[in-house]
């Protein structure tokens, strides 16, 4: 009898023709062996097999996505978030919390307004249903330029809003003369045609900060280097040791999805 050197439990999803779905899989050699119940699959256990657990988990094939945006979602963990923020109060509150352990002259970067991690209908989060605007940021850290940046086009539904403080909007050079280079760009004014500080993102890429703000810092190589290698550990569940020597018609990298029939990571 072949033991299975690893035992993976879980909501498996083998994505083969017929649709199959299993409760766990045996892994041997570096390949499948088999897939079933929980039962039959801990039958295929010997003395040294690993036997993992992932409880409310999908596990699915393992696949190489050149399209995988991994540093993208992980620098979304870098910057302080104003999750839980209800009210334009709460996020000065949050804003003002960071300007007290943020040397003076240096910018507070938060991510945007919203619930992680997509940030839909930012405005319509808070009892306002606005963004806070430059004078309210001000308050908030009068001697810090202040910058909320918009969620990315592609996290939801465009538009989006970013919201910058007066000393913001002066080290960037916006005045009640900017005219965004992208149409899709707006720069809110106030009753006497001053920008506001709140801006508006229409279409789906993020074109406020290098058309308008180049003052804003960006992520740094050795940021985004390091977001990747976050968001890759806290979303591969289990991979082989040496994925190369996996040549079954089924690979052995399987990864842990939010719910079941879910294939992003």
């Amino acid at each position: 009898m072949v033991h299975a050197d690893t035992i993976l439990l879980g909501q498996v999803l083998t994505l083969d023709d017929a649709g199959t779905r299993a409760e766990a899989v045996a892994i041997a050699g570096g390949k499948i062996l088999a897939t079933g119940t929980r039962q039959a699959m801990l039958e295929l256990r010997g003395p040294r097999t690993e036997v993992r657990d992932f409880p409310d988990a999908t596990l699915i094939p393992g696949f190489n996505d050149a399209h995988a945006h991994m540093d993208g979602i992980g620098t979304r963990l870098l910057r302080p978030s104003l999750e839980g923020a209800r009210s334009i109060a709460d996020v000065l509150a949050k804003v003002r919390a960071l300007a007290q352990s943020t040397p003076k002259g240096e910018w507070i970067l938060t991510m945007p307004v919203g619930t992680p991690p997509y940030y839909f209908e930012a405005p319509a989060t808070l009892a306002e249903g606005r963004l806070p605007n430059r004078h309210e940021l001000d308050s908030a850290a009068p001697d810090h330029p202040v910058y909320i940046p918009a969620p990315g086009g592609y996290w939801g539904q465009p538009p989006g809003y970013a919201a910058m403080n007066s000393l913001g909007l002066r080290l960037n050079g916006v005045t009640r003369d900017s005219v965004p280079g992208a149409p899709a760009t707006v720069i809110q004014k106030d009753e006497h045609g001053e920008p506001n500080g709140v801006f508006e993102e229409r279409g789906y890429l993020n074109m406020l900060e290098p058309d308008l703000l180049p003052a804003v810092p960006r992520f740094t190589y050795e940021q985004r280097r390091r977001a990747s290698s976050v968001q890759w550990r806290s979303t591969t569940a289990w991979a082989p040791p040496a994925p190369t020597k996996a040549t079954a018609a089924r690979p052995t990298c399987w990864r842990r999805t939010a719910s079941c029939g879910s294939t992003a990571t």
